[in-house]
């Protein structure tokens, strides 16, 4: 059996929540979950390691380590609040160190102001507000002017394609394809020094524990 020992859990319904996650892990025979002592013990077939296990915990925004110390004792716990360029940045970095990254965001989607509302949807209908000026007023005598023919409805359904797009190939492939990077919905708030507490649109709070932590959420 492997012990380990969670942290985070802040109501006894998160013992469902972490037993459920460990019985998914390929191997594991049997989980039994301790809210009184934040610990799991965990049975499980040759060739399932503890590493597995722990993965699976903290992709919940929890905290788990063997008991007795045996492996991870010296990864670091990063916590970014944010999810735009600067976090992942910072995110991509820690993980190059070996940390392993919690990213909290409240938003419906990652990726923050630039390719979600500011750069990106706005570069592109400037420029289509550019090219629109010089179909009715250009320099070139050898070119006729003409009144342009725009749709509304066809340009912002190309801009809405092109934010799904880059949001997609430069933040959510990164925490798809990084296994240090979890990512977790919710405001974040401190606690104390090491500790946030993070609610979800639901109102469910949980309690992250970390050794280092970056609030990168922009001009909020």
């Amino acid at each position: 059996m492997i012990l380990l020992s969670i942290h985070g859990m802040t109501r006894p319904s998160c013992v469902n929540h972490v037993k459920r996650v460990l019985e998914e892990v390929e191997g594991v025979i049997k989980v039994e979950v301790s809210y009184e002592y934040s610990a799991a013990g965990i049975t499980v077939n040759h060739g399932t390691t503890v590493a597995d296990l722990i993965q699976s915990v903290c992709a919940l925004g929890y905290t788990a380590s063997p008991v007795g110390g045996t492996e991870n004792d010296s990864v670091q716990h990063v916590v970014i609040i944010g999810s735009g360029s600067a976090a992942f940045a910072c995110a991509i970095k820690a993980a190059d160190g070996g940390a392993k990254v919690t990213m909290i965001e409240a938003a419906d989607v990652v990726g923050g102001c630039c390719v979600n509302v500011g750069c990106v949807p706005s570069k592109i209908l400037i420029r289509a507000a550019q090219l629109s000026q010089q179909q009715r007023s250009n320099p070139f005598v050898g070119l006729e002017n003409h009144t342009p023919v725009l749709s509304r409805a066809l340009l912002a359904e190309q801009q809405s394609a092109r934010v799904d797009e880059l949001r997609g190939a430069k933040y959510q492939y990164i925490l798809d394809t990084n296994p240090a990077l979890t990512l977790l919905k919710g405001w974040a708030t401190f606690k104390d020094k090491n500790t946030l507490i993070v609610t979800n649109n639901a109102g469910d709070k949980q309690e992250i524990l970390a050794d280092k932590f970056l609030i990168a959420t922009g001009s909020t």
